[in-house]
């Protein structure tokens, strides 16, 4: 690489380190939304990841909810650049609020699927009918196998959407919800087209014993 291009791309380097330090410096800042910003940026490919990881792990402790959800949301994709602050992500698994339990969870399951702690966190959000989460546990695909119980038992909720969208996740899920093949096929003949419809793919997803009963 010529010198002058060397310089360059130095020069950008030292640019985005001076960023991310800067952005570290603002998690002290006395405006919350300074360090909302600030959080917000930090999952953004920082220069030092590993630096970054490390102040966002101590913004999980901030007074500020907002500020606590964007730490664990950039922790999230840092990714496994970020696998040594796990601790303190399960330590958000007790924040008061549940936004920033559920953000944490999901930012572990991203960053380590095999750690297992997030798990009660997303099984109780379904439970609570959050419609992100079904969305959420559906693009783990066959990582999510955990959810089949929750997700099965779900199907039968007086709620239409909250059955559409546990077999939507199920089909999501794939092969690894053969489990569920049994209640999604009495879910053909629900009332609900949309649940029918949902539960008709599901099957088609999960394997060869397609849906063949109800409309």
């Amino acid at each position: 690489m010529p010198r002058l291009a060397l310089l360059y791309v130095s020069l950008i380097a030292a640019g985005c380190q001076n960023l991310t330090d800067r952005f570290i410096a603002q998690l002290q800042d006395g405006d919350p939304q300074v360090r909302r910003a600030a959080a917000r940026a930090l999952g953004e490919t920082p220069a030092d990841a590993s630096a970054a990881a490390a102040a966002l792990s101590g913004a999980l402790a901030d007074s500020d909810l907002e500020v606590r959800e964007l730490a664990a949301g950039s922790l999230g994709k840092l990714g496994t650049e970020a696998k040594p602050n796990v601790p303190a992500l399960e330590k958000a698994l007790a924040d008061s609020e549940p936004s920033v339990r559920l953000t944490a969870a999901l930012a572990i399951q991203k960053i380590d699927p095999q750690a297992r702690s997030y798990v009660p966190v997303l099984v109780e959000a379904l439970r609570a009918g959050d419609g992100t989460v079904f969305l959420d546990v559906g693009r783990m695909g066959a990582g999510a196998m955990w959810a089949v119980p929750t997700l099965t038992a779900l199907l039968a909720d007086p709620r239409p959407k909250i059955r559409a969208l546990a077999a939507h996740a199920l089909g999501e899920i794939g092969a690894q919800a053969s489990d569920a093949k049994a209640a999604l096929q009495q879910r053909l003949r629900d009332p609900e087209a949309s649940v029918r419809k949902a539960a008709r793919a599901a099957l088609q997803q999960i394997g060869p014993a397609g849906a063949t009963d109800g409309a």
